[in-house]
């Protein structure tokens, strides 16, 4: 699970390695979740395969 805070420095690299995992792996057991506090983000985030993305407030 990744908590993203605006501005959060490392978010994009972060969120982009966990796609490059998850891209094409529909059988894994690993599972992923990206947290946004309230506020603006400037990511682009791909959902792979057992990903979600969720708004906190």
């Amino acid at each position: 699970m990744l908590v993203v805070a605006p501005g959060m420095p490392d978010a994009q690299r972060r969120i982009d390695g966990w796609f490059a995992q998850q891209e094409r792996a529909h059988f894994t057991d690993r599972r992923y979740a990206v947290l946004l506090k309230p506020g603006a983000h400037r990511l682009d985030i791909n959902v792979g395969f057992f990903t979600q993305v969720a708004g906190l407030g």
